[in-house]
């Protein structure tokens, strides 16, 4: 891509300015082109004296160009451990969220960044080792939302070059000559061994990751369809993957893990869940830190960790009628209906004869061991059984909600089936009406 499809020439632009070779260059660059430049640069005090000294170059680097100066300081450590992130996700993060927050404050469209071919190389090994699957072996792109990397066709050596044949100065990074960083190994000994076996490393990468992105874009446009036609909302609020048409794939995985990853659940947890899936497993459980995967009969089930709470008591008004609202989405009422009674055919809602209930009711979460008797059955049967029969997820079971008289005899099961001995009859002159919403 051209810097003008990159950058349009009629347009401010913001420039991320460390102070090291490569932004420096980046910012002359495209002053010398024309550009009208703001410039942005963070210091996230995590080198001490150092960070100072890049930050007083700047200054002095774009008082000299005559180029605008925005500075923004980040208590890097604090934030890192408050989100239970690494020091460098940390300072990608807040570094990227401040540029996003001035592009919209002053209506800026893109922010340029100094990433180059070396980068790009070191990027695409280092998602190797993590397995962030084909996205990640695609690499960096020329622009990426509002971000734009002009120089990812120069190697840091040709960045270099251009700074001393313009006289350019620049700072150093101490920390980038230690292999504390997983990255810096990269920069130090890996890339090195490659291109030992291809001096042309960096132009051979930089083909592969354009040929990827377009395999990328082909695999992607497949995975939205699949998406569109085999995952659904449920009126819970869960998002179900259907089963069946996963096993139809040459491989569930791929699309488990395009779909499943951005959610937090790791590589080795796709695999398996794909294995689950092909194997017809039923009931596996696999947890991230704020999603959950049920693998069930029929669908790969994505729901949020299931609540600790799971007794949500109410009190239902007695003789004098009314109506109690429970937070699990249920409101119970209590009414006469001496002078005649119809019934609901809405499948969500159950009547029950009040005067067969001990006040006050309660609702809760269905428990291990909960027994009643279902409508038209003489005998108990265990809720867990029932479920059985019905072939319920485990996301519903853990949903369903009883009603509990105070005498400890389940009522029934809000939204599916009363206790026979809760039924109405002729006889009945107060109902409890319990509807789901």
């Amino acid at each position: 891509m051209t810097l003008a499809s990159l950058i349009d020439p009629s347009t401010p632009v913001l420039v991320a300015v460390s102070g090291g070779a490569d932004s420096v260059a980046l910012l002359y660059m495209l002053i010398s082109g024309g550009y009208h430049c703001v410039a942005a640069h963070c210091n996230f005090h995590l080198r001490g004296e150092e960070a100072d000294r890049d930050e007083a170059f700047v200054r002095d680097l774009c008082h000299r160009l005559g180029v605008e100066l925005l500075v923004a300081h980040f208590d890097t450590k604090a934030y890192a451990a408050e989100h239970h992130q690494s020091i460098e996700m940390a300072a990608r993060e807040l570094r990227y969220n401040w540029f996003a927050s001035i592009l919209d404050e002053r209506q800026i469209p893109v922010v340029a960044v100094a990433h180059h071919a070396d980068d790009a190389a070191e990027t695409t090994i280092l998602n190797m080792t993590r397995g962030t699957g084909l996205r990640g072996l695609t690499g960096m792109k020329p622009k990426t939302g509002r971000v734009v990397r002009p120089m990812l066709t120069l190697s840091r050596m040709d960045i270099e070059n251009y700074c001393r044949a313009n006289g350019l100065t620049y700072v150093n990074d101490s920390s980038n000559a230690s292999d504390d960083f997983a990255r810096n190994k990269i920069r130090h000994h890996v890339i090195p061994a490659l291109k030992g076996l291809n001096p042309s490393l960096l132009a051979t990468m930089r083909a592969n990751s354009e040929h990827l992105q377009g395999v990328y874009a082909i695999f992607r446009s497949l995975v939205d369809d699949f998406v569109k036609a085999n995952v659904r909302r449920e009126p819970s609020g869960n998002i179900a993957i259907d089963a069946e048409a996963l096993r139809r794939q040459v491989s569930a995985e791929p699309f488990l893990f395009e779909i499943l990853t951005p959610k937090g659940f790791s590589p080795r947890q796709v695999a398996d869940m794909a294995r689950c899936v092909e194997e017809r497993q039923s009931g596996r459980i696999f947890l991230a830190a704020e999603n959950r995967i049920v693998v069930d009969r029929s669908a790969v089930i994505l729901t949020p960790p299931p609540s600790v709470q799971d007794t949500q008591a109410v009190s239902v008004i007695g003789a004098s009628g009314g109506e109690a609202h429970a937070p699990a989405h249920v409101v119970v009422t209590v009414r006469d209906v001496s002078a005649g009674f119809a019934p609901s055919r809405d499948p969500k809602v159950l009547h029950l004869d009040a005067d067969s209930v001990t006040f006050p009711l309660t609702l809760r979460r269905w428990r291990k061991g909960d027994a009643f008797r279902p409508l038209g059955m003489k005998g108990e049967k265990k809720l867990s059984d029932f479920f059985v029969d019905r072939k319920m997820s485990i996301p519903q079971k853990e949903a369903a909600t009883v009603l509990v008289s105070a005498n400890g005899r389940i009522a029934c099961i809000v939204g599916m089936r009363m206790d026979d001995r809760c039924k109405v009859s002729g006889a009945t002159r107060r109902v409890v009406e319990v509807r789901l919403l």
